[in-house]
């Protein structure tokens, strides 16, 4: 290479390289015994090294070396690049390849549109989570309908709601916008390959509150009523008034000498 010593291993599979120096001999070990071919590197790298052994179990090779060089370690895939500097080596250390960098692109590219794909053929096969939501002068409720079968889990903590539905679930808010919901602060919704998670947070002043209806997990947001008034104090009742029948009749004198229509003549 230009002004420096280049080593390329290939790997069946990625594999761990590791680089230490010690008493000018470079020691370099893999994570799993591998086969080294290595015969020529003493011949190609006089200028560097003056001998190359192996170890007996293939796990590493020992270099070692003409003068003292810096060494940069470079793994790209199932491919690990050592290069051996020289101590004046100004500037930064060399880079990988043109054509190794452009392989991983290409792979990360296949990679990423393997993984989208496998994600929208779960997201196609699994249904998703309805959302219903309901507004009333006192009460917000949103119902979250699982497919059949879903396991849902949920808790409020610190006037939020946060509710699990395992499975690659995504959210069908059918045509509903729950930021714009009366009570509600904040609305999260988080898919993943592993489970969909849903965090609503309560405006100050409204209650949260949340049960389960059949699979359906249901978020209520009411706002506290005011207090209701006491009730008045109660007069002191009248006294009563007796009745016409109990009222008793009061009698004129009669005339002297007369007798009373209920006074009987007693003979003398």
């Amino acid at each position: 290479m230009k002004g420096h010593a280049r080593i390329e291993f290939r790997f069946d599979e990625p594999a761990k390289v590791r680089v230490r120096s010690t008493n000018g001999v470079i020691v370099v070990t893999f994570d799993a015994p591998a086969r080294i071919v290595a015969e020529r590197l003493a011949a190609e790298l006089a200028p560097y090294l003056s001998a190359v052994r192996r170890d007996p179990d293939g796990t590493g090779l020992r270099l070692a070396l003409v003068s003292p060089v810096r060494t940069n370690l470079l793994e790209a895939g199932e491919r690990t690049f050592l290069d051996l500097l020289p101590p004046n080596w100004n500037g930064l250390p060399p880079g990988l390849p043109p054509q190794v960098v452009a392989e991983l692109a290409e792979r990360a590219r296949v990679a990423e549109a393997r993984i989208r794909a496998e994600a929208e053929r779960r997201a196609v096969a699994r249904p998703p989570v309805t959302l219903r939501v309901a507004e009333l002068p006192t009460l917000s409720r949103l119902v979250f309908e699982p497919p059949a079968g879903t396991r849902a889990r949920w808790r409020i903590h610190e006037g939020a709601a946060e509710i699990t539905f395992e499975g690659p679930h995504t959210l069908d808010l059918a045509g509903a916008r729950p930021k714009g919901v009366a009570g509600v602060a904040e609305f999260l919704a988080s898919p993943g390959g592993q489970a969909l998670t849903v965090r609503v947070t309560a405006q100050d002043g409204f209650d949260l509150n949340g049960f389960l209806e059949g699979e359906s997990v249901v978020i209520d947001l009411s706002r506290p009523g005011p207090e209701p008034a006491a009730p008045p104090a109660l007069a002191p009742r009248p006294p009563a008034r007796p009745s016409k029948a109990e009222t008793p009749t009061a009698h004129a004198p009669a005339p002297h000498g007369a007798t009373t229509p209920d006074a009987v003549p007693v003979p003398v």
